[in-house]
């Protein structure tokens, strides 16, 4: 279940990623949509290393999962920032920074600036976990997890000043992104020696549709959608979906051809 709730979270997030970068007219969309992509990223790599037969395919597979999550947090806070109209240019800038030498440096040095020597752990009889190392994780990611809680927060005042429905609304908002991050963040502890299967992992798809169905019944993004051409939209999303099945199924083949992946499950 593990493989295919990070492969439904992958698909989800693209659309919505795909969806909000094509339709969306305003800076935030854009963003927004970023930040979705790069969950979609790091659930589409996540997914191919927990069907990998091999240990050191799995191993770099997690590599290029970190490369697009280390992601999350820097734009998460960056649409929070222009949704709330809070002003931190250079903190905004200062993560960006942050996020690119963190891929240079995670690229350069095999992914050892945070996993261990050893790469990966058999673990749950089923996935090949990577082993990271405490403290080099610790100062490495202190600044993702102070970007993710800084949003939390900002977002969290955002709604307690606004008093009418929209603050409820902007509660109900907060508390789906808290669900979701403890969903992804549970993805650390088989890394850090705490072999507790990552049940909340499996709920992130749920989360991330109840998040998406809020954001449009409320319009908490401004996103104005005619209801008269919700059947194109339907229709582009249904095409949208297929392309997507088929770039999955390329991308696996090229994998299985270049770096020896196989999978424990059958192609979706």
């Amino acid at each position: 279940p593990f493989a295919l709730f990070a492969l439904l979270t992958a698909v989800t997030c693209f659309l919505l990623a795909l969806f909000f970068i094509i339709f969306g007219k305003t800076k935030l969309h854009k963003v927004w949509g970023l930040f979705q992509l790069s969950i979609a990223g790091w659930g589409f790599f996540v997914f191919l290393s927990a069907t990998s037969h091999n240990p050191d395919t799995a191993y770099n597979l997690w590599r290029i999962a970190h490369l697009s999550g280390v992601y999350v947090s820097i734009l998460f806070f960056h649409s929070i920032c222009i949704f709330c109209d809070l002003h931190h240019p250079w903190l905004i800038r200062i993560s960006y920074l942050y996020g690119l030498i963190n891929n240079v440096l995670h690229i350069i040095y095999d992914g050892k600036i945070i996993f261990k020597a050893e790469k990966v752990k058999y673990l749950f009889n089923s996935i090949y976990y990577p082993q990271m190392e405490i403290l080099n994780f610790t100062l490495i990611m202190s600044w993702w997890f102070f970007l993710t809680f800084l949003s939390m927060y900002k977002l969290y005042k955002y709604a307690k000043t606004n008093k009418n429905n929209s603050g409820e609304q902007v509660k109900l908002l907060l508390i789906l992104y808290i669900l979701i991050y403890t969903g992804g963040c549970s993805n650390f502890l088989p890394m850090i020696g705490i072999n507790l299967y990552p049940t909340a992992l499996l709920m992130l798809p749920t989360f991330t549709l109840m998040l998406t169905y809020v954001i449009f019944k409320f319009q908490l993004l401004n996103l104005k959608i005619a209801l008269e051409k919700s059947i194109v939209y339907s229709l582009l999303i249904a095409s949208v979906s297929i392309a997507y099945l088929a770039l999955v199924l390329t991308a696996e083949r090229v994998l299985q051809n270049l770096l020896g992946y196989t999978s424990t499950s059958v192609s979706l």
